[in-house]
């Protein structure tokens, strides 16, 4: 069966009511609508694999009770597909045109702020409610990636241009979505990094402009997409099953206390709610280089657990259950060094607990699955947890 790939989600009430009509058992449905309107809206997620036999051409198929205020869906059906989603059934309607998809950086020397504004246009409009806060870490990751000060060997699949601010908060927007982030935020990101060297200026049509002249990798090469990301986690954990749990530390430093529970009780819903964990524990006094079996053994620190939301405990905590259960495990921190910075200490410790099958790397809008062989045999990939270069904020 062919099917539409996405279609217009306005509410979260028009969601509720078409999911059923969709596999229930994908877990996306119950643990990100959020993201899953997003990216229906951006036209960024496929649900065609998702769809139930009775999606059927309108000949055979019974017409679908209405829902609440179907105008919306009409209005934002794509054309570019073999079936469209009507008031009364699905038709097959190939009836030309096609569906609108981001364009690229404008070929001209100087980029179009408006040809940039466009693609990203139709998104906002959807979903500027659903904006996310990009870390720096994940923004300068991106952006060296995508842009380059030398010409780079397959210069076909780049454009030289002149990258402002606005443009540069526009390029994250098509990689993470709609941004809370500041253009100026971005710029002083960008600024303290001395990858792109510094900033020029020069004038277009009247106006001054600062910049930087960069090799920038043309949209159309790009197939990452945060959305797919955060549903491919998913369909991992659907398709690996083990429990789930969460880890996260706060290292040593002088906030109050109920300002240093407050960013571990941000911490844990993040890792309960993206993360998928049922159980989550955390290290209040705790640096990143302090080894993993003697955390939390010589402090007492009841009082701070009594003030950290939905948290199950200290490592003293983790470690006894670690002893006792034997299901296969899922360990899901917030970036490498939320668990430790010594690569031989975390071998050791999964070598030890040998329920322990994954570590799951939560960056913010992307994961990185790490298996037990490859952190057991791998050393190029255990080396990636000795990255510590400065404080980086978890709670966000």
């Amino acid at each position: 069966m062919t099917g539409a790939d996405v279609f217009a989600v306005h509410t979260t009430e028009h969601f509720l009511h078409w999911k059923r009509y969709f596999d229930p058992s994908f877990a996306v449905w119950q643990r990100a609508p959020r993201q899953l309107i997003l990216g229906i809206a951006r036209g960024t997620f496929n649900l065609q694999p998702f769809f139930l036999p009775l999606c059927v051409p309108s000949s055979t198929a019974s017409p679908l009770p209405s829902s609440p205020s179907l105008q919306p869906f009409a209005d934002h059906l794509t054309t570019d597909n073999n079936l469209v989603m009507t008031s009364t059934g699905y038709d097959n309607d190939r009836s030309g045109g096609s569906s609108s998809s981001s364009s690229s950086i404008p070929s001209s020397t100087v980029a179009s702020n408006e040809s940039l504004a466009t693609s990203s246009s139709s998104s906002k409009s959807f979903a500027n409610q659903y904006e996310v806060t990009i870390s720096k870490q994940e923004a300068l990751e991106h952006f060296k990636q995508l842009m380059h000060v030398e010409q780079p060997l397959n210069v076909t699949l780049f454009e030289y241009i002149f990258v402002t601010s606005i443009q540069q908060k526009l390029i994250l927007e098509r990689r993470f979505g709609p941004a809370t982030n500041t253009t100026r935020q971005i710029e002083g990101w960008v600024n303290s990094c001395s990858v792109w060297g510094k900033r020029t200026a020069m004038k277009s049509d009247g106006k001054k402009l600062e910049g930087r002249w960069l090799w920038v990798l043309l949209d159309k090469h790009l197939d990452i997409n945060v959305i797919e990301d955060l549903a491919r986690y998913e369909q991992h954990c659907r398709h690996h099953p083990m429990t789930t749990i969460g880890y996260a530390r706060k290292s040593k430093g002088k906030e109050r206390t109920n300002t240093r529970c407050k960013l571990l009780s941000e911490m844990v819903h993040r890792l309960r709610k993206k993360s998928l964990c049922t159980k989550v524990y955390v290290s209040p006094y705790c640096d990143a280089n302090q080894p993993l079996e003697s955390r939390d053994s010589k402090g007492n620190y009841k009082h701070h657990l009594e003030l950290i939301d939905d948290c199950d405990g200290d490592m003293t905590t983790f470690m006894k259950l670690l002893k006792t259960k034997f299901k296969p495990i899922r360990l899901a921190v917030i970036d490498f060094a939320g668990l430790s910075t010594e690569p031989n200490d975390i071998r050791a410790f999964v070598k030890k607990f040998t329920q322990i099958e994954e570590i799951v790397i939560d960056h913010g809008l992307t994961f990185t699955v790490l298996s037990r062989h490859d952190l057991l045999t791998n050393q190029a990939i255990i080396n990636k947890f000795d990255c510590r270069t400065g404080c980086v904020k978890r709670s966000a």
